[in-house]
């Protein structure tokens, strides 16, 4: 009887204690990187609507690979725990033989982003050779490069994140720079207005029913296939052209996305999130700081979730892994069955 009160009463404890528990905000990314900021600005205004603490806990290594392992493992049975996955485990997820799946998590919000891409505005990038960092999250320009300038145009500074290519870029020693919104307004724009770069490029803005569209944050900047056009007056196609499609899509499309286990406290958080984008002074300070993309919630970020798996065919998979591997060099590039839909 003893025994059975006392088992009783650990189990409570156990109830309240996880019930008074804070968030915690899995970030696969070190702080000043673009998923930081944002998973920085998000968590102290999702605070307000969760009526509890999110403490945001950056992992980083393994290109983001580390943050994703602890998430699966680490935290798989604590309901209140969320990852924040980005543009570049997308990529990875895709390119790589990982040891966690988007498929065993449940999304509870997923929001479509873009990458905007700008040079030196003395940067002749027809006719010179292109300095290009190969992180993680940079497949998309990788590709989109490959499409405008050739292969052989691309001089790759290898083992440089994407935070070094922003220090080179500040430092005058790169003649692009590619960022999400949340970087590109706090970091380059200042830069535009003065004339010193030219925004050149951007994949535009990910929907589920009509792929990319033109983006009305950057509305006079071209997405790379309208460049292609302009510039070789006729659409790309292609082996390069299909693995950027592929890759393109998922990463920004999925540029950032929450996800929980199945089982946590899923609900809430989605409640929150929608009672903290009803919410018109919440609304206008995370556009003012991250960009005016969409947030899907709940059910409606799992329609995102199948548009993106749509794209996943064997010929573009098998394109986007040969290319990671002999073009950019990623030793850990492996193309895995079960990812395709045919």
């Amino acid at each position: 009887m003893i025994k059975h009160i006392f088992v009783m009463l650990f189990g409570l404890i156990l109830t309240a204690t996880s019930a008074m528990a804070d968030y915690r905000l899995v970030v696969p990314s070190p702080k000043g990187t673009g998923t930081a900021i944002w998973a920085d600005v998000v968590a102290a205004e999702l605070e307000k609507y969760l009526g509890e603490r999110v403490i945001v806990e950056n992992i980083k290594g393994g290109k983001g690979n580390v943050g994703l392992e602890t998430f699966a493992n680490k935290y798989k049975d604590d309901p209140k725990t969320i990852l924040l996955a980005h543009g570049g485990n997308a990529n990875a997820w895709l390119i790589q033989n990982v040891k966690w799946s988007f498929k065993d998590w449940e999304p509870v919000m997923v929001q479509p982003y873009n990458i905007t891409t700008t040079i030196a505005s003395n940067f002749d990038w027809q006719n010179e050779k292109l300095d290009l960092a190969d992180c993680s999250g940079c497949v998309p320009e990788t590709l989109g490069w490959a499409l405008l300038k050739g292969w052989e145009n691309i001089n790759f500074v290898r083992k440089m994140s994407a935070g070094d290519a922003k220090t080179a870029w500040l430092r005058g020693d790169f003649n692009y720079i590619r960022e999400p919104a949340s970087r590109h307004i706090k970091n380059t724009v200042p830069m535009v207005d003065d004339g010193k770069a030219v925004r050149l490029f951007n994949h535009g803005m990910f929907t589920p029913s009509e792929g990319f569209v033109q983006d009305p944050n950057w509305p006079d900047t071209p997405m790379v296939t309208d460049l292609y056009k302009e510039t070789f007056g006729k659409d790309p196609s292609g082996d390069v052209f299909e693995a950027y499609i592929l890759s393109a899509v998922w990463r920004d499309g999925l540029q950032k996305g929450l996800f929980m286990h199945p089982g946590a406290n899923s609900k809430e958080v989605v409640d929150a999130l929608e009672a903290m984008m009803a919410n018109e002074e919440s609304k206008a300070h995370l556009i003012s700081k991250l960009g005016d993309y969409p947030m899907y919630f709940g059910q409606e970020s799992n329609i995102i979730m199948d548009a993106l798996y749509g794209y996943v065919t064997k010929e573009r998979l098998s394109l986007l892994v040969n290319f990671a591997k002999e073009k950019m060099e990623w030793g850990t590039a492996e193309y895995v069955d079960g990812k395709t839909i045919d």
